[in-house]
C-alpha cells in the first residue's frame, strides 16, 4: 500500500539512470507489522528486483504514539537516494513530502507535512521547513501554510516546484481538505501564499500526486487522484491546473525533467 514511484535521474550504485524505483509499505496477511521496502526496474516496469527493505515498524495503527510506519518518498540529491517516511511515534510531522525549489547552487529543498498537533482549531494542519539541503531540516524552523485570504490547508500535502510563473518560480501545494491549490512564488515566504483555483475534474482526496509537464513550459500541473482513504473500492482520476504567471521556455531546467 500507499506506493511510491521514481525515475533516478542519475546512476545510483549499480543502478543506471533511468531505473525505476518503487517503494511502498509491505503489510503482511496478518497485520503484524509495517515495511518500507524499495524495489527497482531498470528495463522500464517490465521487471522487477527486491532492492532493500529500509525500515520495519509494528502493526498498522493510526493513533498517535503507537509505532507503525508510512507513506515512503524518494527523492536523489548530490549522488544520494533519499527515502523519507512518516513514523507513527511522533505526533506532530506527518505524510511527508520534499521538494526542490529554486535552480542550481541557489537551489533550496521545501519539506511538508501535516501538524497533527498544531496550534489552533485546525486539525492536522500543514507545516512545512526550508533547508539547503533535503537531509538537513532538522535544525529549520517550523512554518504553517496559512492562505493571505486566512485559508489554512490541512492534511496529506503533496509539494511541487516549477520555474515558472514568476522570477522566483512557483511552489504549488495541494492538501486533503480543498479541491483548490496553494501557491507561493517568493520562495516560501509565509506570508505569500496564495489559494488559487480547482484543478480540471479534481476534488479532494487522500494525497492528490502532482507531477510538472515538462511539454508545456513549466505551466501545467498533472493531479492524479486516487480518492479518500477508508473507500472499499479507489477510483483514480487525472486532471491538469495551469499555474498563474509566465511559463518557461527550457522544460530540462524543471526538477525531475
Amino acid at each position: 500500500m500507499q506506493p511510491f514511484l521514481y525515475e533516478l535521474p542519475e546512476k545510483v550504485g549499480k543502478f543506471p539512470a533511468g531505473t525505476i524505483l518503487a517503494s511502498g509499505n509491505g503489510i503482511p496477511g496478518g497485520f503484524s507489522s509495517t515495511n518500507i521496502e524499495l524495489h527497482a526496474s531498470t528495463d522500464k516496469g517490465k521487471t522487477w528486483q527486491f532492492v532493500s527493505l529500509v525500515a520495519t515498524g509494528t502493526a498498522p495503527n493510526t493513533t498517535n504514539s503507537a509505532t507503525p510506519i508510512w507513506e515512503p518518498f524518494l527523492l536523489y540529491h548530490d549522488g544520494e537516494l533519499g527515502v523519507f517516511y512518516s513514523d507513527q511515534r511522533d505526533p506532530l510531522h506527518g505524510m511527508t513530502t520534499i521538494a526542490q525549489i529554486g535552480e542550481g547552487e541557489k537551489a533550496r529543498f521545501m519539506l511538508s507535512y501535516e501538524l497533527g498537533m498544531a496550534p489552533g482549531p485546525i486539525d492536522y494542519a500543514v507545516g512545512y521547513r526550508i533547508s539547503d539541503s533535503p537531509f538537513t531540516f532538522g535544525g529549520a524552523p517550523d512554518m504553517q501554510l496559512v492562505a493571505t485570504d486566512g485559508t489554512v490547508p490541512a492534511a496529506g500535502p503533496y509539494t511541487v516546484w516549477t520555474p515558472a510563473g514568476g522570477p522566483q518560480g512557483t511552489i504549488v501545494v495541494s492538501d486533503s481538505t480543498y479541491a483548490q491549490v496553494f501557491t507561493n512564488s517568493a520562495s516560501g515566504d509565509p506570508k505569500k501564499w496564495i489559494k488559487q483555483g480547482i484543478a480540471k475534474n479534481q476534488g479532494i482526496s487522500y494525497t492528490r500526486s502532482l507531477t510538472i509537464l515538462p511539454d508545456a513550459q513549466g505551466k501545467k500541473v498533472l493531479f492524479l487522484n486516487g480518492g479518500f482513504y477508508g473507500l472499499r473500492e479507489a477510483t483514480v482520476t487525472a486532471g491538469q491546473w495551469v499555474v498563474p504567471g509566465d511559463a518557461v521556455m527550457d522544460a530540462k531546467c524543471i526538477p525531475g525533467h
